[in-house]
């Protein structure tokens, strides 16, 4: 339900009785396509709502020239075409026109119209039409459009507004189509494709059961007074008005301030014996509400114990039959669930809680045979969705997985808790060869009863898991059938097995576990089974008082296992490796509570370890702690909302939104946030930040869209200097394969934030860091951009947890010419946890390349990442000869057709613990240019015989290893 823009809600009271009619966005009631191959008929409606009925499209007059509706009926095309020579003269004298009826199956039902949508193959100038609606009370004209210059209108859908449309059982609506100039023999066309009836049901007179809207209730210490309860919804405030006099009357203030997400408030009738009705605004003095799908609107009652399913489930279906889709919000309290629910494709799921902590408002599970999960999803419902802020509380109960997905595709699961359950936490894998990838799991808590089942199972890949805090399980993670997933700041606790990587297929897994815990588990921390070979890189973890041992590996191969912590004090090796199924592990700079480990595998090698340290030697973990934590809308309350006044936004994918979004960031004063509701909203010159905002949507389902060439869809443009804590999260940004030469372009920004933006269908850079630009964060983006994803040149740049994926959201699928280029003076520069796919557009560069530095110490770190599917890996290309001090620990390197490290008058890189795979030559690292030295080549694995040598009296080759 829309609760965006400034509205009324009414309320009608007689002291005995009261009434209610409330308006939102709603649903898709009806439909008629004429977009679609020629079917028998072409008048019927495609689509209606199960509790409505709809008559056939019915032409008056001949509007197409071509014979009345039996004609309509069988015309063989792909729009309803109004054409200028066949128009009446007299075009008001309801000759020419298209009617249907829509009508409630139930005449306790209600149809409250919200919009109607009309799409136009074609709208030639001078063309104009009204709608005409009878809700019962005659004609009465609602909506119209077109005039002298149409061009703008011809293949565009356009909303067309139905507010000033009552509530009615039954609405008959009339299309009267004009021409300045009818009966002409110039044949000049209007062409409808589709005709959508948007808006919702609800009951006459009463609260519909379906939906909680304000109300009156009889006070019981009074006979002449009544308690209001006004909406849920979150961020609003409200005043109750009444008036003696529904029509002409005055409105005045019963009770005002009513802040807060919903409640109940006292009001006195002081004229006795009156007719006095009472309405419900919504005020603007306060922070705009966030645009939900509020359970309580469809009936949950939180705290009561009984079951909401059918609630929360009608919530998402209609978030999913709304145009833009959106949220499903959780007010704090207990939801009660018996059975799964199902999700829907770019509907999020949110509840209410505290950014960066795991849990919020909690969906308690009740006895039920049907509960085998608590929620479920299925290619293609768990694509584009996030599920944040939320406690699923088990109640003891024995449930399958409190999660149950499969074929998921950017979805993202973040600060959730689920705890209470015998059963298993997450379920997500991949049902068949079809794309399963780019997906967020961030600050997740899992508690499983008795070590009754698994923690997180998880099969897709490309994905990204960081913060993951599970305990109790038979096993806390289990990948299967996945690969290229990276692990970080993970602890598991208290499990039979912390983690398991196994497959039975032979799967190359190419997975990363860096920086995590594992400890207390009854057997093993970690284990690789049946998965050789891996490809596994194992990186900068604590082992600690597992029972049995540390690391298990048994039919498992090339493994780079470097910069671990083995404390478990065991009488046995912290790693146990089986003897004739492992090889080719590169075992280096690891720690260890024992004096000794032995070594399996005729390839497999060792350096660098250190034995038989006690507690206070160890060092612990490199626990990366990156930027603040993310926030989500309802997080805080937003300061401006622009699709209200005066701003007036549309986000229809029709109309210029420039200049609205412009003025709502022009007019945010600093530490404001400026919410952008879910919609598309065209711009056709860049969106400038000038203050220290924070610019927030709703990821997949706000889009901001290119529909002219520009050099970038977002920057920052202070008025002088650097502005500084801009935060610019969850939005998609599409270039709509327009010439744009930049997503977004960080000009003037420092120390500021770029947090779950998407970026599509964009043929130049994704995000350009400009010189001088320090200290900038770009964390959880999905980058798909044609030329070079990310483009660094200011100093400090963060990228951490990034999917840089060239072209797969662009028309051409060659990929990128470039991942990330380090340039200029992009010193300390981080890589961390990210990914960079796809740079084999012809021409390419590099998935990693750097170029012309104006500080030749670039000192950049670049860990646990993910490089795949390059002409060139790596691509040293200074001008002149120069100290780098780039060090590379713990990636994975995949499918390179040319050279993995191409180096040219670069000294001083270090390569170690990572994992080479697939590549397309036998030459792994080459060098060009330059008197080369401080080259380091230590702990990898490489799969394919590998060719180098490394120049240079300083450079060292130790402990790699291949597998073939």
């Amino acid at each position: 339900m829309r609760t965006l823009q400034p509205r009324w809600f009414w309320i009608f009271a007689v002291f005995t009785c009261a009434a209610l009619l409330a308006r939102g966005e709603g649903a898709l009631l009806l439909e008629y396509n004429f977009s679609d191959d020629p079917t028998p008929s072409k008048m019927d409606a495609e689509y209606i709502d199960p509790d409505l009925a709809a008559t056939d499209i019915t032409e008056y007059g001949d509007p197409d020239a071509s014979g009345t509706s039996p004609e309509l009926a069988n015309f063989a095309g792909y729009s309803l075409n109004i054409k200028r020579n066949a128009l009446d003269t007299h075009p008001m004298n309801s000759s020419d026109y298209l009617t249907f009826t829509v009508r409630t199956a139930d005449t306790n039902r209600l149809i409250d119209p919200d919009h109607a949508e009309l799409r136009f193959n074609q709208f030639s100038d001078d063309f104009s039409f009204v709608i005409y609606v009878d809700a019962g009370e005659g004609f009465r004209e609602a909506a119209t459009l077109g005039g002298a210059s149409n061009s703008s209108l011809r293949d565009t859908i356009r909303d067309l507004d139905l507010d000033a449309v009552p509530a009615s059982t039954s609405l008959v609506f009339r299309i009267e189509c004009a021409h300045a100039a009818p009966g002409s023999a110039l044949n000049t066309t209007l062409q409808f494709a589709h005709v959508k009836l948007y808006g919702e049901l609800r009951n006459a007179g009463q609260r519909d059961s379906a939906r909680r809207f304000p109300r009156l209730t009889r006070l019981a210490d009074a006979s002449d007074r009544l308690a209001l309860r006004w909406p849920g919804v979150q961020g609003s405030v409200y005043r109750v008005e009444s008036t003696t006099h529904l029509v002409g009357g005055t409105w005045g203030p019963e009770a005002t301030n009513l802040v807060g997400a919903g409640g109940f408030c006292a009001v006195t009738n002081t004229a006795e014996g009156n007719r006095r009705f009472y309405r419900v605004r919504k005020t603007a003095a306060h922070a705009p509400a966030y645009a939900y799908h509020d359970i309580r609107d469809y009936g949950a009652v939180l705290n009561d114990g009984l079951d909401d399913s059918d609630a929360v489930q009608a919530a998402i279906d209609a978030a999913a039959a709304s145009r833009w889709n959106g949220t499903v919000y959780f007010p704090p309290g207990v939801t009660t669930i018996t059975r799964p629910l199902e999700m829907r494709i770019f509907v999020s799921l949110l509840g209410a809680g505290t950014p960066g902590e795991a849990g919020g408002s909690v969906l308690r599970a009740a006895p039920s045979a049907e509960l085998t999960s608590m929620l479920w999803g299925r290619d293609p419902a768990v694509r584009f969705l996030s599920i944040e802020h939320l406690t699923f509380d088990g109640a003891g109960l024995e449930i399958p997985w409190i999660i149950d997905f499969e074929d998921a595709i950017n979805l993202r699961i973040a600060n959730v808790r689920i705890e209470n359950v015998r059963g298993g936490g997450i379920r997500q894998l991949r049902s068949d060869g079809d794309p399963c990838w780019v997906n967020f799991y961030e600050n997740i808590e899992i508690e499983i009863r008795d070590h009754s089942g698994t923690g997180f199972i998880h099969g897709d890949s490309d994905s990204h898991l960081a913060d993951l805090r599970i305990s109790g399980a038979d096993v806390g993670i289990l990948e299967i059938d996945g690969g290229a997933n990276l692990y970080r700041n993970c602890v598991v606790s208290n499990c039979m097995t912390g983690m398991v990587l196994a497959d039975g297929a032979d799967w190359r897994h190419a997975n990363s576990v860096c920086d995590s815990i594992f400890r207390d588990n009854v057997d093993y921390g970690l284990a690789v089974t049946n998965a050789a070979p891996a490809h596994i890189v194992i990186n900068g973890n604590v082992f600690r008082d597992n029972g049995e041992r540390d690391i298990f590996l048994q039919d498992a191969s090339c493994l780079a296992i470097r910069g671990n912590e083995f404390q478990s004090a065991l009488p046995r090796d912290a790693i146990f490796m089986e003897p004739g199924t492992v090889d080719s592990v590169a075992l280096t700079g690891n720690r260890f509570a024992r004096s000794s480990q032995s070594l399996e595998g005729a390839k497999s090698v060792r350096t660098e370890n250190v034995f038989g340290l006690t507690g206070s030697e160890f060092e612990g973990i490199e626990r990366l702690e990156i930027g603040p934590p993310p926030i989500v809308p309802g997080d805080v309350p937003c300061d401006i909302n622009v699709k209200d006044a005066p701003y007036l936004a549309a986000g229809n994918k029709s109309d210029d939104d420039t200049a609205a979004l412009q003025a709502a960031l022009d007019t945010a004063p600093d530490g404001s946030i400026v919410y952008i509701p879910p919609g598309r909203y065209m711009i056709t010159e860049p969106l400038e930040i000038r203050s220290s905002i924070t610019l927030l949507g709703e990821y997949a389902a706000t889009y901001i869209v290119a529909d002219a060439p520009m050099d970038c869809i977002i920057r920052g443009a202070p008025e002088s200097g650097f502005l500084e804590d801009v935060l610019i999260s969850s939005l998609t940004l599409s270039g709509n394969n327009t010439n744009v030469a930049a997503a977004v372009r960080l000009d003037g920004l420092r120390r500021s934030t770029l947090d779950r933006v998407d970026v599509r269908y964009l043929p130049g850079h994704g995000i350009v860091v400009p010189e001088g630009c320090d200290g900038n964060l770009i964390r959880s983006c999905n980058i798909h951009s044609a030329d070079t994803q990310l483009v660094v040149e200011g100093a400090g740049t963060t990228i951490a947890s990034v999917y840089a994926g060239g072209g797969m959201y662009y028309d051409e699928l060659e990929g990128s010419f470039c991942g990330v280029r380090l340039t200029g003076d992009a010193r300390f520069t981080r890589i961390y946890t990210s990914h960079i796919d796809h740079t084999r557009r012809p021409g390419n560069i590099a998935a990693l390349h750097f170029t012309h530095p104006t500080a030749f110490d670039q000192s950049a770190i670049i860990r646990n990442s993910y490089f795949d599917l390059h002409d060139r890996g790596l691509f040293f290309d200074y001008d002149e000869p120069a100290t780098a001090n780039i060090l590379f620990k713990g990636n994975i390197f995949r499918a390179v057709n040319d050279y993995n490290y191409l180096n040219g008058n670069a000294d001083g890189v270090y390569l170690y613990g990572s994992v080479f795979l697939d590549n397309h030559s036998d030459a792994y690292i080459r060098h060009e240019s330059g008197e080369l030295d401080y080259i380091e080549v230590i702990g990898n694995v490489f799969r394919e015989p590998r060719s180098y040598s490394l120049p240079g009296s300083h450079s060292i080759d130790a402990a790699n290893t291949t597998q073939e």
